[in-house]
């Protein structure tokens, strides 16, 4: 296995800045890659407008989830694809195709607490970077080089995932890459923050069932939620499905049922 820098590893949240408009001239063809800037997705700072002595969720009408911010659990509960998806920046034949500023961005860009994430191009990640900047084929290919194996490393792609990501279909590419805790819509995954933050009424809108909240249930229990937030949580879950909804219930459950296996 190619070696990867460290920085690569220890990277836990996309990082991605706007990316400086650049030119760069293609070897024999004289081909012109544009890099144009990339504006930030909205925040929920932005979204709360900064209201005075509210904090960012209550200006969205529910408490601070959790009591930090960081680790790997949060960052299930903030993104919605696998973490390799969209924290591992793609290796050389990219950067050279793109340039090193894009890369130095990359690493700089900070996505955390995004509200309202729903598309792959929503956000910079390995598929908006090849549909924005048209990368061809043969340079995804490459790219990947090295980086392909069906074991559990955290940043190996399967051929299968590779393949996805040549068909530049969205849909396709979510089916590969969604994360577990997000619900899947066609080509829109909606990741435990926006159920979190958005309505009943909101779910319904955008196709959301009882029947998928209920599939969740048992992931979105494995969070260490402050007590607020699981209870607020609780009350709006229960509110769509119709029935009660306690985690607490669900994590003694299934601890009863690792006890007994």
């Amino acid at each position: 296995m190619k070696s990867i820098s460290l920085i690569l590893l220890s990277i836990m949240m996309i990082t991605l800045a706007a990316c400086t408009t650049s030119e760069k001239t293609k070897d024999t063809q004289t081909q012109t890659t544009t890099v144009e800037t990339i504006q930030q997705p909205p925040t929920i700072t932005e979204k709360s407008n900064n209201v005075e002595n509210q904090s960012h969720y209550e200006v969205l009408g529910m408490p601070e989830p959790f009591r930090s911010s960081g680790g790997d659990e949060r960052r299930t509960f903030y993104g919605h694809t696998e973490f390799k998806f969209d924290s591992a920046f793609p290796d050389s034949a990219f950067t050279e195709y793109l340039g090193r500023d894009c890369r130095e961005d990359w690493i700089n860009y900070d996505s955390s607490r995004l509200y309202n994430i729903t598309s792959l191009m929503d956000y910079p990640n390995i598929f908006y970077l090849i549909i924005t900047y048209n990368i061809p084929n043969d340079v995804i290919i490459k790219n990947f080089e090295g980086w392909v194996g069906d074991d559990d490393y955290i940043l190996f792609f399967t051929e299968e995932e590779i393949a996805a990501l040549l068909t530049r279909d969205e849909a396709i590419v979510l089916a590969q890459f969604a994360s577990d805790k997000s619900i899947i819509i066609g080509d829109k995954a909606y990741p435990p923050n926006w159920v979190y933050t958005h309505t009943p009424e909101d779910y319904e809108e955008v196709g959301i069932t009882p029947e998928m909240i209920e599939e969740k249930l048992e992931l979105y229990a494995e969070f260490s939620f402050t007590d607020d937030a699981e209870t607020a949580f609780e009350e709006k879950l229960s509110e769509f499905v119709e029935e009660e909804v306690s985690f607490r219930q669900i994590r003694e459950r299934n601890r009863n049922r690792r006890n007994r296996g």
